[in-house]
C-alpha cells in the first residue's frame, strides 16, 4: 500500500513508541541536534547562569531597513552591501530612495 492509497479517515496519531528500534534512534538524535542548535542560538550560558535570548539582541541590531522591500539588514551593514542590495534587488531605484540614511 502507497501513500496515495491510503484513507486519510483511517490515519492515526503516531508516538516515538510505535517505530522500530532504529527509526525511533535516529529520530531522536535528530530532534537532540535540533534541540541542541536552539538553544545554542538562542541562548548564552556562563558561569553566572543563562543569559537571555540571543535572538531577541539579533533582532535589535536589525537596525538598517530598505525602504522599498522593508528587509532588515544588521546595523553593521556597509554602504556597500547596501548598494549591492538596491542594485540587485532594485535596480531602477536610487539607493538613497531604498536607504535614506546614507544621504549625508
Amino acid at each position: 500500500m502507497t501513500k496515495l492509497e491510503i484513507d486519510p479517515t483511517n490515519i492515526l496519531p503516531i508516538s516515538l513508541e510505535d517505530l522500530y528500534e532504529e527509526q525511533r534512534r535516529e529520530i531522536e538524535q535528530h530532534l537532540k541536534a535540533t534541540q541542541e542548535a536552539l538553544l545554542a542560538g538562542c541562548f548564552i550560558k556562563t558561569r553566572q547562569g543563562v543569559v537571555g535570548s540571543q535572538l531577541e539582541t539579533n533582532k535589535k541590531a536589525m537596525s538598517i531597513q530598505c525602504k522599498v522591500c522593508m528587509q532588515t539588514f544588521m546595523c553593521t551593514t556597509s554602504e556597500v552591501k547596501c548598494r549591492e542590495h538596491t542594485e540587485a534587488k532594485h535596480p531602477k531605484t536610487d539607493v538613497y530612495q531604498c536607504f535614506p540614511h546614507l544621504k549625508k
